[in-house]
């Protein structure tokens, strides 16, 4: 039987970005324009780069649980493992609401954020489309194959848009170049951006200070972990000397600090 998920990451690597159709049943979907439409209503205009005729929730899977089964979905976190090896972690979790009148942005890299060199991949994003992504309503700009080499920014007209339904999931390579489209419709795009990232480096957003621990405290282990409550080497991540499961428990692991593993300097 083929390995889908070897195919999916050749094509991934190949491209620095793929779509992965209907991922998202019709039910969610609906909970989630809801839900997410509501904490877009509160929200203010960006600024800048983030863009002055969009709306952006920020630390969104510390506000809602509706994206839960998008943040958790099999093939997503097969290939966030394949990418950048096991334990990854969020970097961003946000929504982004594209209105009428936003131009395009200027074309980025999600990785570029680090002082490290361009030579592998620290992150794999997931752009989740709450609404149909289209040419004309902003879906994201990508420039194929421009993950690979260290050549400069592509220009604009490179970049072409990714269409998919409502329901699917873009992802792409912390290295492509990329961009949000301009939105020259009547009616604004809804999104949802998951950033995975390797474990040892510091995400975007503080997830251990914007979550709230009680509602942590329930949540699936491996969505845990994705907040950063989780460690990826005995002696990284923990929190006063213990895992960060057993703090939440309010209990005690061995193989942090204190237990058994490296042994702690002086």
């Amino acid at each position: 039987m083929p390995d889908d998920g070897a195919a999916l990451h050749a094509e991934l690597s190949a491209n620095g970005y793929l779509v992965l159709p209907a991922r998202l049943s019709e039910p969610l979907l609906g909970r989630a324009r809801a839900e997410i439409g509501g904490l877009i209503a509160e929200a203010g205009w960006g600024t800048g780069f983030d863009g002055s005729r969009t709306r952006r929730v920020w630390a969104l899977l510390s506000r809602t649980r509706c994206m839960d089964a998008a943040a958790l979905d099999p093939a997503v976190l097969d290939l966030a493992d394949r990418v950048l090896g096991a334990g990854s972690q969020f970097s961003l979790t946000q929504a982004t609401e594209i209105s009428p009148g936003q131009t395009a942005q200027p074309l980025h890299y999600e990785q570029g954020i680090y002082p490290l060199p361009r030579d592998r991949d620290l992150m794999l994003t997931a752009m989740w489309a709450l609404d149909d992504f289209t040419a004309a309503n902003g879906a994201t700009l990508v420039v194929p194959g421009s993950h690979r080499g260290q050549d400069g920014k592509p220009d604009l007209a490179a970049a072409v848009p990714v269409q998919m339904p409502a329901g699917s999931v873009l992802l792409f390579s912390g290295r492509l170049w990329h961009a949000g489209g301009a939105n020259v419709t009547g009616r604004p795009r809804l999104g949802v951006l998951i950033d995975y990232l390797k474990p040892w480096l510091r995400p975007c957003e503080a997830h251990s200070l914007s979550a709230d621990l009680g509602q942590v405290r329930a949540l699936p282990a491996r969505l845990q972990e994705l907040l950063g409550f989780n460690q990826p080497t005995p002696y990284l991540g923990f929190v006063a000397g213990q895992h960060p499961r057993a703090w939440l428990a309010g209990g005690a692991e061995p193989g942090g600090p204190g237990g058994a593993g490296t042994p702690a300097g002086e």
